[in-house]
C-alpha cells in the first residue's frame, strides 16, 4: 500500500506541474485573445468594452486542470468588470459571442462555423455590422448562420429558407435554395 501511496503523489505532483504549465499557456493565449475580442467588439458599436478571462485555481484537479475560467466584461467606461453571464444583455451577448468567436476563428484552423441566430437582441446598424464581421470570416471558412435579419442574410453568398409544414400525424421540416 505504502508503495502505491507514493506513486499516486508522484503522479499527483506531475500532474499538478503540467497543470500550471497548462495555465500558463492559456493564460498567455488569453492576452492576446482578449486583444482582438476588444477589436471586434469597438466595431460592433462597444467601443469602451473589455472582455478578459479570469483564473481562479481550484483545489480538486479536472480534466480541465487546476483551474476555472470565467468570462468577465467591463461594458461601458467607468464600469468594473462583472461576470458575463450576470451583466450582459441579450444583444451584448450576442455581440461578445460573435467577437469571441470570430478571434479565435482567426487564430485556429476552423473549416466550418454554424451559427444559429447570434443575431438575437440587435438589429439596424448593429446587426449589419455583425453581417459584416461574419462576412469577413466566411471568407476564410465556411460559415452557415440561422437568422430572421435581413441585414444578415444579405451578406451571404447563398440563402435558404427553412419552414415546417404538417399533416394529421406529423411535422415535415423542408428547406427551399432561394434564387
Amino acid at each position: 500500500i505504502a508503495d502505491q501511496e507514493k506513486l499516486i503523489a508522484s503522479a499527483r505532483k506531475k500532474l499538478i506541474e503540467m497543470a500550471d504549465q497548462l495555465q500558463s499557456k492559456r493564460e498567455k493565449a488569453a492576452g492576446q485573445l482578449e486583444k482582438k475580442i476588444q477589436e471586434h467588439l469597438a466595431h460592433l458599436g462597444m467601443p469602451h468594452a473589455q472582455l478578459k478571462f479570469e483564473f481562479n485555481k481550484v483545489e480538486e484537479l479536472n480534466r480541465h486542470g487546476n483551474t476555472e475560467v470565467k468570462l468577465m466584461l467591463l461594458a461601458n467606461k467607468g464600469g468594473e468588470f462583472k461576470p458575463l453571464d450576470k451583466v450582459a444583455s441579450g444583444g451584448e451577448t450576442s455581440r461578445v459571442t460573435l467577437a469571441l468567436k470570430a478571434a479565435l476563428a482567426e487564430q485556429q484552423m476552423i473549416r466550418t462555423i454554424i451559427f444559429d441566430e447570434i443575431d438575437t437582441g440587435v438589429s439596424g446598424e448593429m446587426a449589419l455590422r455583425m453581417a459584416e464581421i461574419m462576412k469577413q470570416m466566411s471568407e476564410k471558412l465556411q460559415l452557415i448562420n440561422i437568422t430572421h435579419l435581413p441585414q444578415v442574410a444579405a451578406k451571404a453568398d447563398q440563402q435558404f429558407k427553412v419552414y415546417k409544414t404538417s399533416d394529421k400525424n406529423a411535422t415535415f421540416t423542408h428547406i427551399e435554395k432561394l434564387p
